[in-house]
């Protein structure tokens, strides 16, 4: 697990004194800037090709399993053999980045070709059609509901992981309620009045003064750094706290007064409209608690389907005017509408609680239920992590029992891999684990300065040999270990350690990567939804080591250490991991890359197809598998792509996909693959084969798939939150990716020469074809 100080890591307690010391100060770790593009070559320096053999890349986009499906056909379709015999353009290919659904089926045939003799692979490679692999997936793609028994064990782990991330929410919202009910009791802010029915006001003066006295001292500091400009030099550290304590001692008052007049004037008024009589039993605090959780479970419900339903649409038509703003208005609205909701419960619950210490004090009785929830909030964490109660285990046991599999030795059957045996990331790194994997994910930052604005994420990838945040190039050993000594990059293995060999597996980081809807979404963040998501533990990410941080070390344990040291080391791992503190910075969006973990969610968060990580490791050749469904003729994740590519490492990338554009009236592609360039700073060119999942206009030997779209008008752009695929969809998706990947071979066959991708004119909004230069 994930330990403070270990050998060459800073002393014990230093990063602490650190903190404080900042802390008192007002001043803030130093954010340092993610690599990004480097400064494009003089034509001097340009070298047209790489080094020896061209690095061939394959990228599968994310999707869920209509990216699985697709990317299945795509790379069995690239298996094929030429005609006269011979290797097979797969065959060369040495790197796979793979984004969440891409991932899925990705990794399963790294996972396979993994457990293959050098016979069986030759003889038939991992996923060939036919293939026990193969055949036996067909038979589990409703793996998230596969029977009512899984059904009901997903609704129990929903419920189970809901209930107990509540617990400590409710938990300090309970004790701090009967904390401030106490300083009301004491300080005389609230009185009994009509025979114990209603609350009074008491005399706030005193309060008012106080807290009046707090904030004039804050607007004092801020006085202070504008008047001593007059007439001395500026001073940076003495200016940086006082901003720092003049928001302090201004938050503090805010709060003070929330909390010290705002508090009785809400129970005032609350026992004005109703007979909210002081002093609720437990059975009515219950009752509030048990109706506190579920008013969360059905604003999630609806909340969140609205919101899968605005992310996921695919009609192609235009609204009218009046439609369209009610719309937009009613998906920004709805959002602010559910978290506010669930917020008033909160705020039903704190004053509930509040009204018993502020009817008789904090007696006895009282102290020792204070007492009580506190130790129940740190046997809360000595027994769980929000890791722990999150959706992840459940997805990445479904994902496991579909996709973790090898075939059998004498190649007749495939069966899935043991559950309770972690499949190390790090064990596919041998000389047959070829093509190389990386997982593609996000990891989540707020800090200013550290990532492109708006972004609100970096990349985040996950392979045999390399974990951690990837920025920058790394196409030469040289940026790789320039990577690893800025800490960004982590050796897999050492990683695996830290981290936990159960936690982070291959399957978990396949997870990660499919981690869609969380509290904090990269670049889709959605502020209104933080904390309802957060509240109602509809959280898929997952919280790990930072890489970056300098107490990520393994500490060699003593082999004099007593059993008693052995224990309270173990009890100090499990207080570490991210509790409390990590789901109020997921509800309020405060993450960043500065502390001892970082919030890890899908690739798609950053980028959707794979192809960054491919070009940041310099292929050469490259072919995409886009299911990431958008919109038909608008390639928004393509686009996406094209800006990520030039932004962060300087990657022109020229290819045109209006070649590929769809009939209005008939929905079919006239082409399912579009050819083009990508130019590296250095003057290097790649060949670029773009795939796009589309109705093809011709289908040869598939009429299967037309048959199966005149039944189905949403195909193939099925909206990702339908997950349980029958044998026909997913034979549909899985035959068009074959069609891509004869389309592109039939590309490459042709040898026709690159030309410049051809410009947009804007203004006019139609495509001008260009001439090379």
């Amino acid at each position: 697990m994930a330990t403070s100080d270990g050998p060459g890591g800073p002393r014990r307690g230093a990063g602490a004194r650190a903190a404080l010391l900042r802390w008192l100060q007002g001043t803030a770790a130093p954010v340092t800037l993610l690599p990004g593009r480097p400064p494009d070559a003089p034509p001097a320096a340009a070298r047209p090709a790489r080094d020896g053999e061209p690095l061939r890349a394959v990228c599968c986009s994310g999707g869920g399993i209509r990216a699985a499906a697709f990317a299945l056909g795509g790379m069995q379709g690239l298996h094929r053999r030429p005609a006269g015999g011979g290797a097979s353009w797969y065959d060369g290919v040495r790197l796979v980045t793979a984004v969440s659904g891409g991932a899925y089926i990705a990794a399963s045939a790294a996972i396979v070709n993994h457990h293959l003799t050098d016979a069986q692979r030759a003889e038939l490679p991992a996923y060939a059609p036919g293939s026990p692999e193969d055949n036996r997936l067909r038979a589990h793609t409703r793996y998230l509901a596969e029977d009512p028994k899984v059904a009901a064990y997903g609704a129990l782990s929903i419920l189970y992981g809901l209930v107990l991330n509540l617990v400590p929410v409710l938990l300090v919202v309970c004790i701090a309620a009967r904390l401030v009910g106490w300083a009301l009791y004491e300080w005389d802010l609230v009185r009994v009045s009509d025979g114990g029915r209603t609350w009074e006001v008491g005399d706030l003066t005193t309060v008012a003064l106080v807290l009046l006295g707090v904030a004039g001292a804050g607007l004092l500091l801020y006085a202070v750094e504008r008047v001593r400009d007059i007439y001395f030099p500026p001073r940076e550290t003495l200016y940086a706290a006082l901003r720092s304590w003049s928001l302090r001692l201004l938050s503090t008052a805010a709060a003070g007064a929330v909390l010290l007049m705002g508090v009785p004037e809400l129970m005032h008024l609350l026992s004005q409209v109703r007979d909210a009589r002081p002093g609720l039993g437990g059975g009515a605090q219950t009752g509030g608690l048990l109706g506190t959780t579920s008013a969360l479970v059905v604003l999630v419900k609806s909340t969140l389907g609205r919101f899968k339903g605005q992310l996921q649409a695919t009609s192609g038509s235009r609204p009218g005017l009046v439609s369209s703003a009610l719309k937009r208005a009613v998906s920004a609205l709805s959002p602010w509408l559910g978290s506010g909701l669930a917020l008033l419960a909160l705020v039903a619950a704190f004053v509930t609680w509040t009204t018993g210490p502020a009817w008789h004090g904090l007696g006895t009785d009282d102290r020792v239920v204070v007492a009580v929830l506190a130790a129940a909030l740190l046997l809360w964490q000595l027994l769980s992590d929000i890791n722990r109660n999150s959706v992840h285990p459940f997805y990445k046991e479904r994902l496991s029992s579909a996709y973790v599999v090898r075939r059998s030795p004498d190649g007749t059957s495939a069966d899935s891999l043991d559950y309770t045996q972690p499949v190390r990331f790090s064990d596919f790194a041998q000389p047959h684990d070829v093509p190389e994997l990386v997982v593609c994910a996000a990891v989540n930052t707020a800090e200013e300065g550290r990532a492109p604005s708006g972004r609100g994420c970096a990349s985040f990838t996950f392979s045999a040999r390399h974990t951690g945040v990837t920025a920058g190039p790394l196409d030469t050993p040289e940026r790789l270990a320039a990577a690893h000594r800025a800490g960004h990059l982590r050796d897999t293995a050492e990683y695996e350690r830290i981290a936990g060999v159960r936690l982070l597996t291959l399957p978990a980081a396949v997870a990660v990567s499919g981690a869609a809807v969380s509290p904090l979404m990269g670049r889709y963040t959605r502020a209104p939804l933080r904390l309802l998501l957060s509240l109602a533990n509809v959280r898929l990410g997952l919280w790990l080591p930072n890489p970056m941080h300098p107490g990520c070390r393994l500490q060699a344990p003593d082999p004099e250490d007593g059993p008693l040291v052995k224990v309270w080391r173990l009890l100090r791992t499990q207080l570490r991991q991210p509790g409390i503190p990590g789901l109020l910075r997921e509800m309020s969006g405060r993450v960043g890359l500065s502390g001892r973990w970082v919030y890890v969610t899908d690739g798609s968060h950053y980028e959707n197809l794979g192809l960054v990580e491919a070009l940041r490791r310099g292929a050469d050749e490259i072919v995409v598998f886009d299911a990431s469904g958008d919109l038909p003729n608008r390639w928004a994740e393509f686009g996406q792509s094209v800006a990520t590519a030039r932004a962060d490492l300087g990657v022109a990338v020229r290819l045109d996909p209006t070649t590929m554009t769809t009939d209005e009236k008939t929905m079919r592609a006239a082409a399912l693959v579009a050819r083009g360039t990508c130019e590296y700073p250095d003057g290097r060119v790649a060949a670029l084969y773009l795939c796009k999942l589309a109705l093809p206009a011709q289908a040869p030997a598939s009429w299967d798939v037309l048959a199966w779209a005149f039944a189905h008008q949403e195909f193939p752009h099925d909206t990702v939150a339908q997950q349980l695929y029958g044998d026909r969809e997913f034979e549909a998706y899985r035959r068009i990716g074959e069609l891509a990947a004869a389309a592109a071979l039939d590309a490459m066959a042709a040898e026709e020469p690159v030309v410049p991708a051809a410009r947009v004119d804007l203004d006019a909004g139609r495509t001008v074809a260009t001439t090379p230069s």
